[in-house]
């Protein structure tokens, strides 16, 4: 249960959590965990999610509430750092301290690239989720990067193609697993376009199909959680 988070004294009186119990017991709330869970995937699921609507946040919020936005999703971190491989932990640990220096300087394309790599290495830590749930969170990851690197001062072609070429390999792994041909097409023809305009390195042909697969990974992250 959550209580064995709390840690006692040694004379059995209970002293305030810490602060990873804390962030634990937050993101069981946000993953709909009512126990203690032993496995901690759904709960780097849920951490992840914080750092995925900072990127979302990162062109459009005000000042203050990105700020605290930013703030929330560092402090979930805390939740799951413990459980995270050391590879994941050295990957997070400087881009957390990018994100907020960049929160702190109100520089919203840094923080959103800091928020989406952590993103990255969170989905990429988790062992226990479907094949399904984790390629469509980075296909969602490369759909966001893309478009981040894309709207830079000089768009980052490089970051771009990497992005695309993530996107392009989860999808070719769970295509197959879609049963909605009609929405596996849309899906796979956006990419492609995507793709095609990477290559050519045409921005604006790039950016609309980034925005055109946008509903289509919505509706395949809905599709898994429902199969």
């Amino acid at each position: 249960m959550i209580l064995s988070l709390l840690t006692l004294g040694a004379c059995g009186a209970p002293h305030s959590p810490s602060d990873q119990a804390i962030a634990t017991f937050s993101l069981t709330t946000r993953a709909g965990i009512t126990d203690y869970a032993v496995d901690p995937d759904p709960l780097k699921h849920a951490a992840a999610g914080y750092f995925r609507d900072v990127a979302v946040a990162a062109p459009d919020e005000s000042v203050g509430q990105f700020r605290a936005r930013v703030a929330t999703a560092i402090y979930s971190e805390k939740g799951v750092h413990a459980s995270l491989g050391s590879a994941a932990q050295q990957a997070i640990v400087p881009r957390l301290a990018a994100l907020d220096a960049a929160a702190r300087q109100d520089d919203r394309q840094g923080a959103g690239l800091a928020a989406l790599e952590i993103y990255r290495a969170l989905i990429e830590d988790m062992a226990t989720v479907s094949k399904a749930t984790t390629a469509m969170a980075l296909i969602d990851y490369a759909q966001l990067a893309g478009a981040a690197r894309l709207a830079a001062a000089r768009p980052d072609w490089s970051g771009v193609d990497a992005a695309m070429t993530m996107a392009g390999q989860h999808w070719d792994d769970i295509a197959g697993d879609v049963g909605d041909t009609a929405l596996a097409g849309q899906m796979g023809a956006a990419l492609k376009a995507a793709q095609d305009g990477a290559a050519r390195r045409d921005d604006a042909a790039t950016e609309q199909a980034l925005q055109a697969a946008r509903p289509s990974i919505d509706r395949l992250i809905a599709y898994f959680k429902r199969t």
